[in-house]
């Protein structure tokens, strides 16, 4: 009769080690998806402005609009918002509607994020 070097693992260790397993390569998953958004956000963070007034949006838009060189005549036709309101939305951000300074910020490829 032959005897192994080493015992015969019983099922339940053989299953109790898959088991483990299993919940070792899920961790590890959800790290490596946890560090991939990370490195998403420092990238995203360099990009970020926190808009602090009216004045300051009114300047980042017009910024904007001058580097690409989009007169509001242009804005207002890709926007369809209608010139006078485009003037005075970029005159008075802080009595715009959201999805009017949405449809602006997106012809000037800007996006908005909210942050909790």
């Amino acid at each position: 009769m032959s005897r192994s070097r080493f015992p015969s693992p019983e099922t339940d260790d053989i299953k109790k080690a898959q088991a483990l397993l299993q919940e070792l390569e899920s961790q590890a998953h959800t790290l490596r998806t946890a560090l991939s958004n990370l490195d998403f956000m420092a990238s995203a963070s360099k990009n970020l402005v926190e808009i602090e007034s009216g004045d300051h949006l009114r300047q980042l838009l017009k910024e904007r609009m001058e580097e690409d060189s989009i007169e509001s005549s242009l804005l207002s036709l890709q926007t369809e918002i209608p010139g006078r309101t485009l003037s005075r939305i970029i005159k008075d951000p802080d009595s715009a509607k959201f999805g009017n300074l949405h449809s602006i910020a997106t012809e000037l490829g800007l996006k908005i994020c909210i942050v909790k």
